[in-house]
């Protein structure tokens, strides 16, 4: 998917996003205060996720991941993994994203919010 397609994906989603919550908390009342929140609200929460996303940090919940493999079916997990470092091995690279361009498109999104609260 080329980069131009991807960025368009995700700043119509964030900005529909914004809207929802623009019309659901605000009822569409035209203030730049308003629409700044709503704007805001969505783009940090994304951010959030993104980054958490993008420094791999979900690796932090394998350990819960194996435990509870091991204690509905210990003796497959045993098979297929021979210990907690095996299963980290394989299954760490899957958690880092490549989250970048979401986390620009964010933080652009929340210099806007500034920018309207700031009017």
């Amino acid at each position: 998917m080329s980069k131009f397609i991807r960025y368009s994906i995700i700043t119509l989603s964030i900005a529909l996003a914004s809207t929802l919550i623009f019309w659901l908390v605000y009822g569409f009342e035209m203030r730049l205060d308003y629409i700044s929140n709503s704007i805001f609200v969505i783009a940090i929460s994304v951010l959030c996720v993104s980054v958490i996303m993008f420094t791999g940090a979900t690796r932090v919940f394998l350990g819960f991941s194996y435990t509870s493999k091991m204690w509905l079916n210990s003796k497959k997990t045993k098979e297929e993994y021979g210990n907690f470092k095996e299963y980290y091995d394989e299954k760490s690279p899957s958690h880092k994203k490549d989250t970048l361009d979401i986390i620009v498109i964010c933080l652009i999104y929340i210099l806007v919010a500034i920018f309207l609260i700031s009017i």
